[in-house]
């Protein structure tokens, strides 16, 4: 990749990163909190999801209203899902009454505007295990919801639901993911996100009662199909399978659109950053679709490519050559659930970090700026060249809590909210604006800024 600003990269390497921000930063951070989620919203302010409570803030992190989630009173509520549906509501899922969901208003959460009527087992939404994490994708009037093993098995891992109507929050005729024994796959989803005509999710999740060894997946079901016929899972290789265990993501959409997996060895030791263009999974993911529907799951007599997972008794067929083409979202007579049974490699960019714990990801100059969060409460600024990552800033945040995986950047991409267990902070993502000469610039090592000789300021580097 080139930059505008050719020695800044060298610089990169050569220097150590910075310690911290020269600047105090906006926290909220109320007395006795406990934090689970946070979201920006499409308005610009930002939600939290805590026990008992949802707290709505401006993008200063300026306190706006506080809704009550305890219910009954003196139990605590863990907020499991929250997120901004397509039309602009609140949906916020507690731990209590078996993850049940509710929709707010985005204005005043406190403001219950749709609830379960009736609620019961086909109600359920997000996990009511703690350490389960539930992630979803919401897409007009459904929502894509899937969670991880739990205690109960009355939920499946992945579900449809609908949105909005008198079947909200249900998932009557819609799809699920069909799992034989969920607990032989020990599921855990990491990552919901949209992209495209798209939904993908990341996933850990072992082969089976004989594949004990977790490992990671991407999968993919077709926006506009909620019976989820076109459901794909891809494996993921980090660095050759040695960090097979993945513990964030994010996914960036557009012309260099990529998932960011940071992974480990799964014993809590030094992680990793590796990045799989999206192209290559849309790519893949289709390939093996292919290979299910009219090859009956090989290229070739030596080359098996797909099959039916989760003991599923289906099989892969041969369908006519141009069937992937005719169903791109499947169909009730097509494969399903297909897994791929070549894996996607991509190379560590970072290795030298320990447990690291969120991800994102923004573009600037044609280059990529990489945020990384750790689990000793650490945000870690770095900038990637061809295939090396390097660490060019480095901010404590906490001194004992991790930072949380809904690491977030505003609208615009002008600035960073990170989240620990009891407070938001919210980081410019640049720090251009705050040094008034090419000393500062050249100390500060910031690959957003350029030095502007005309103007004799610091300036940040258009797109």
């Amino acid at each position: 990749m080139t930059f505008p600003w050719p020695v800044l990269p060298l610089l990169l390497l050569l220097l150590p990163p910075l310690p911290g921000e020269p600047f105090p930063l906006p926290t909220f951070a109320p007395p006795n909190a406990s934090f689970q989620h946070l979201l920006v919203a499409s308005t610009g302010d930002v939600y939290v999801g805590a026990t008992n409570a949802i707290h709505r803030l401006g993008p200063g992190l300026a306190p706006l209203a506080t809704a009550t989630t305890e219910n009954p009173p003196n139990l605590p509520n863990p907020n499991r899902l929250l997120l901004e549906t397509p039309s602009g509501r609140l949906l916020t899922c507690g731990q209590r009454h078996h993850g049940l969901c509710q929709a707010r208003a985005l204005a005043d959460p406190q403001h219950v505007l749709a609830t379960p009527p009736d609620p019961g087992e086909g109600h359920f939404i997000a996990a009511p295990d703690a350490g389960v994490p539930t992630v979803a994708v919401a897409h007009g009037t459904f929502l894509w919801v899937a969670r991880g093993s739990s205690g109960t098995r009355l939920v499946p891992p992945l579900t449809v639901r609908h949105l909005e109507g008198p079947h909200a929050f249900s998932g009557e005729g819609l799809g699920r993911l069909v799992v034989g024994d969920p607990g032989d796959y020990g599921l855990h989803y990491i990552l919901a996100a949209p992209t495209g005509t798209h939904a993908y999710f990341l996933l850990t999740r072992r082969g089976g009662p004989s594949e004990p060894e977790p490992r990671t997946y991407a999968a993919r079901a077709c926006l506009a199909d909620p019976q989820l016929y076109s459901y794909v899972e891809v494996p993921l290789d980090c660095q050759a399978g040695a960090y097979p265990v993945a513990r964030a993501g994010a996914l960036r959409s557009g012309q260099h659109g990529a998932l960011f997996v940071v992974a480990d060895a799964g014993a809590g030791l030094l992680s990793a950053l590796c990045v799989f263009p999206l192209e290559v999974l849309e790519t893949e993911a289709e390939a093996t679709r292919q290979a299910c529907y009219s090859h009956g799951g090989g290229v070739g007599i030596d080359l098996p490519r797909a099959a039916i997972a989760y003991g599923v008794t289906s099989h892969c067929t041969h369908l006519p050559q141009e069937s992937s083409e005719l169903y791109p979202c499947g169909d009730e007579h097509t494969p399903s659930p297909i897994v791929s049974l070549v894996p996607i490699q991509a190379p560590a960019l970072v290795t030298e970090l320990p447990q690291l714990t969120a991800v994102v990801a923004t573009e600037e100059a044609g280059n990529t700026i990489i945020f990384l969060g750790d689990a000793f409460g650490q945000l870690h600024k770095v900038f990637i060249e061809a295939s090396r990552g390097s660490v060019y800033s480095t901010v404590r945040l906490s001194q004992h809590s991790p930072i949380s995986p809904d690491l977030l950047l505003d609208k615009t991409g002008t600035y960073l909210y990170a989240m620990t267990e009891s407070q938001v902070t919210r980081l410019p993502v640049s720090k251009c604006p705050q040094f008034p000469d090419c000393t500062s610039c050249l100390g500060v090592r910031d690959p957003f800024c350029g030095w502007c000789v005309l103007q004799g300021r610091l300036h940040v580097i258009p797109i």
